[in-house]
């Protein structure tokens, strides 16, 4: 059972995580009022609106190293040479996939109307695209060593906050925002890949071909099951856009930024207890969750609860002229964060267990009903028809990876 958990070590990465992506949330988080003070709620739904196209554009270029890159450092911590295959050969892919997402901004821009309007805040904006793709999150958390992920994630974010506090102070200033949050992340990027080359005598190695191929296609189900979450997560603004404009667009952003932050805590939940499922056997799956994941959900429903109890003051913090439907909006996201966390057993064991087609075919299914719903709402009830296909679509995602956990243990001869 000594292999089972190293209970201590997760509850270390899951402290230094949550401490740094909480504290990260809280930074972008304060940073909304000031922003909206000084470029106003309409401009704040521009740039809304613009990162959720930078997310999902550096959805590509990150290629699922979350999960596959960490997952095969976790498998080879001790073999410098695999492991300097893998730190350098993600780079070259990502630079690669950089280029391509930015030909891509380029054919958005000539079918929406909005984007080509304001293409230059795009163009700044797509900084953000290799701010984030290149960050070794993904290593770190592999060697479990989420402690200086965490204080590479936080060090980005304060440079983020820095700028924007020191340059942000009028509405055509609105452009530099998300450029700020890319700057940020590339300053990082650089000084984590050069600790990580001296701190684990990663040798530099040229480009392969082959291996590009072969990450290509080991990360093309996670990349896409990728995509297909985040646009899950962020196209519900995107589509909302369509059908509203820029200053709804605002007002439902600043509810979803709180949901967002909110998640972060499942986000860094998921990748402390992932490295471990992935090195233990199936047959302890149930009692590791028992230990890890049912307290953590109690607490999450006792968070959320919380936030829905006082939702006017914290609404009320960030928009000074908060309204009814506001306060609505994130109530409904409120109750959506405990349906998220259900989710996560099945999910992780999905990826643990090399299922990938599996968990692709689940979001995919997901995406479908988000669409689905988001046709069939949004231009009907605007912001409320959003939320409501956000609700839909966390539960019926719950209920087919709960399904998939179950059939897996059934098949396994497992209890669960």
């Amino acid at each position: 059972m000594k292999e089972l958990v190293n209970n201590k070590l997760v509850f270390r990465n899951f402290f230094s995580l949550t401490l740094a992506q909480g504290i990260n949330a809280l930074l972008q988080l304060l940073v909304v009022p000031f922003v909206i003070i000084k470029i106003g709620i309409e401009n704040f739904g521009l740039v809304a609106v613009a990162q959720v196209v930078m997310f999902l554009l550096s959805t590509l270029a990150e290629y699922g190293y979350g999960q596959t890159g960490s997952r095969s450092v976790a498998q080879n911590r001790t073999d410098t040479e695999k492991l300097s295959k893998l730190f350098y050969h993600s780079i070259y892919l990502r630079i690669i996939l950089c280029s391509v997402g930015f030909f891509l901004l380029l054919l958005l821009s000539l079918i929406f109307s909005f984007i080509q309007q304001h293409f230059i805040l795009y163009a700044l904006a797509f900084v953000f695209v290799p701010g984030q793709a290149l960050l070794p999150s993904w290593f770190f958390q592999g060697m479990e060593k989420l402690q200086w992920m965490a204080a590479a994630l936080l060090l980005s974010k304060i440079l983020f906050v820095l700028l924007v506090f020191l340059f942000i102070s009028r509405p055509d200033h609105t452009s530099l925002f998300i450029f700020f949050l890319g700057l940020g992340n590339i300053i990082t990027a650089i000084a984590a890949s050069v600790f990580i080359v001296n701190r684990y005598h990663l040798k530099a190695l040229g480009c392969s071909l082959k291996e590009i191929k072969r990450l290509l296609i080991e990360g093309a189900p996670v990349t896409a099951a990728n995509l297909t979450m985040n646009l899950m997560q962020y196209g519900n603004l995107f589509i909302l856009r369509l059908y509203s404009n820029d200053l709804m667009a605002g007002y439902f952003s600043v509810a979803e930024r709180i949901y967002f932050a909110m998640k972060q805590v499942l986000t860094a939940f998921a990748q402390s207890i992932y490295p471990a499922l992935c090195r233990i056997n199936s047959s302890q799956y149930k009692i590791y969750f028992k230990k890890t994941f049912l307290p953590f959900f109690w607490l999450m429903v006792a968070i959320s609860a919380m936030a829905a109890l006082f939702a006017p003051s914290i609404i009320g913090f960030f928009i000074k002229e908060a309204n009814t439907m506001s306060i609505l909006i994130f109530r409904m996201f409120c109750i959506a964060v405990p349906v998220v966390c259900l989710n996560m057993p099945g999910a992780l064991v999905l990826l643990a267990t090399n299922q990938r087609e599996r968990y692709f075919k689940i979001f995919a299914i997901g995406l479908f009903i988000n669409l689905l719903a988001n046709l069939l709402f949004a231009p009907q009830y605007y912001a409320m028809g959003t939320v409501a296909a956000v609700l839909i679509t966390e539960v019926i995602i719950t209920v087919l990876v709960s399904l998939s956990l179950f059939k897996y243990f059934h098949q396994n001869q497992l209890h669960y």
